[in-house]
């Protein structure tokens, strides 16, 4: 490769644009979130695989869910059984998308199946400022335990991964930019020189 060529190639990947995925976003949300809920200590119960999870409503000291943080895979459904303590509690999400009537008594259920990838949190609405919040996080399609379990050595592994990711797509987007069709018929032509 010419020197002309070698100049022209570093030059115009510094303007090649790159996509960065943060690692441990859904791992801050879940900690913002859970920051005052009575029994979250940082971890999250991995469900994955499972077709149905239960989770607690009115447990410990009757104003938490147990597990308070839990992954599941898509098509999972999650049902929610009240304790019986704590009083009237219910679950209602977020965003909006599910909630359940205010119920009090032992053995009561709830059930949302939860389809599409993503951080959901949810709340018990009479009793948030207690912190009695609980969050679902639904792992995508091919994610492992360990991919997605928010440890450092995950986090390692994940960034390791989104920094080969992004060069594999830093190159492919070179290749197919019209400055790659310039510098393959570049290449092209002085191996044609050389030849001569």
């Amino acid at each position: 490769m010419g020197r002309r060529t070698f100049l022209g190639v570093a030059g115009s990947a510094a303007f090649v644009p790159t996509v960065t995925v943060p690692v441990g976003a859904v791992d801050d949300e879940i900690d913002n979130w859970l920051s005052d809920a009575p029994n979250y200590d940082g971890s999250v119960a991995d469900m994955t695989g499972s077709e149905d999870v239960t989770i607690t409503v009115g447990a410990g000291d009757g104003f938490s869910y147990d597990p308070p943080a839990v992954r599941v895979s898509p098509g999972t459904t999650v049902v929610w059984e009240w304790s019986g303590n704590g009083g009237s509690h219910d679950v209602s999400s977020e965003d909006g998308a599910f909630g359940s009537e205010r119920q009090d008594a032992e053995g009561a259920t709830f059930e949302h199946r939860f389809e599409e990838s993503g951080f959901v949190p949810y709340k018990c609405t009479p009793h948030v400022s207690m912190g009695m919040k609980g969050a679902v996080i639904v792992a995508g399609e091919g994610a492992t335990a360990e991919e997605s379990s928010g440890d450092a050595a995950s986090a390692d592994s994940s960034a390791s991964t989104t920094g080969v990711a992004g060069m594999v797509m830093m190159g492919l987007l070179v290749l197919l930019s019209p400055f790659g069709f310039w510098l393959r018929q570049s290449l092209d032509d002085e191996q044609s020189e050389d030849g001569r």
